[in-house]
């Protein structure tokens, strides 16, 4: 595979990969960049990892750039007391703050601020997508809602809602010590979650400086006028480069390369000239885009467009 090519292939480290020859292997296969997934395992297996991607970059004299990717606060439904549960389209499901285990009828969920911030008519994405929801009303310390996309739901799915602002920070605790971690190794990109709005760009490119570039992931809520939710390239660049000539918005997933070896990946070249990348923002798109909609109800076209878009290049 190429050094050129226009497409570059990000992989995710993780428990499989025992050895600098299983990263030496991925490398030699296509691998571009490597993703370290902070959701999973101990700073002593990212430090490891790390260690081994820039020893092959070294032997191979080849670039090859590290993206640690922060966890994110995490939403999910609560428990059930027989550890799933079958949702048909049409019938009704109550999500409440009661920890009680839940059963066809109703579920805990855990999180006051999704109660507070949805309203009727509002969806609720659960399971990556895979069950959607409409809130039909709304209490104090509950919602109804009738499933439009059923299936099997079983204990801590995850869930998103793409219509509504949550007051919540995309930086938690942990997140704030693994990123000083990631940075004092070296990363070149941070990857940050659940971004709603201006405020939580700024609040990583503080902790952040100079040190690295970001990628935001997660569109902004569709009730949200984007006008209101642009990016300067300070806002996502740090102060010593100048490559973006444009504001891009929340709904843009941003990539931006941190140094020499990641300009040079990203050109397929030796030569650092920003230029080449005004107005132009390289896009990541993740391998669950290409699962079937038999599979996920969610993926509509997704699937279609990004084939095309990697058969043209």
């Amino acid at each position: 595979m190429t050094p050129d090519k226009k497409v570059k292939i990000l992989a995710t480290l993780g428990p499989a990969t025992r050895s600098i020859d299983d990263v030496r292997e991925l490398v030699e296969a296509g691998v571009n960049l490597f993703r370290l997934n902070f959701s999973h395992g101990d700073h002593a297996d990212h430090a490891q990892r790390f260690n081994w991607i820039r020893e092959v970059e070294r032997q191979l004299n080849q670039p090859i750039g590290i993206l640690m990717d922060l966890q994110g606060p995490k939403l999910r439904v609560g428990r059930f007391a027989e550890g799933k549960v079958q949702l048909a389209r049409g019938q009704t499901l109550r999500l409440d703050l009661d920890p009680t285990p839940g059963d066809s009828t109703r579920v805990n969920l855990p999180h006051p601020e999704i109660i507070d911030a949805l309203q009727p008519g509002m969806s609720l994405l659960v399971d990556d997508g895979r069950l959607r929801l409409t809130v039909i009303s709304k209490h104090a310390d509950a919602i109804e809602t009738r499933v439009v996309a059923g299936g099997e739901l079983s204990d801590r799915k995850g869930v998103n809602v793409p219509e509504a602002v949550l007051e919540l920070s995309p930086l938690t605790e942990k997140d704030r010590r693994d990123l000083s971690f990631g940075l004092e190794l070296g990363v070149d990109w941070v990857a940050l979650s659940f971004v709603q709005r201006p405020q939580d760009i700024h609040e990583a490119r503080e902790l952040i400086g100079d040190r690295a570039f970001l990628t935001f992931i997660r569109g902004n809520p569709r009730n949200v006028n984007p006008a209101q939710t642009k990016f300067s390239k300070e806002d996502v660049l740090p102060t010593n480069y100048d490559v973006l000539e444009r504001e891009v918005t929340v709904l843009d997933v941003m990539t931006a390369n941190r140094d020499k070896r990641i300009w040079a990946l990203a050109r397929g070249t030796d030569q650092v000239e920003t230029r080449r990348f005004e107005a132009r923002v390289p896009v990541s798109e993740a391998d669950a885009a290409l699962v079937s909609p038999a599979l996920n109800q969610a993926a509509n076209r997704i699937a279609a467009d990004v084939a095309a878009w990697i058969g043209n290049h």
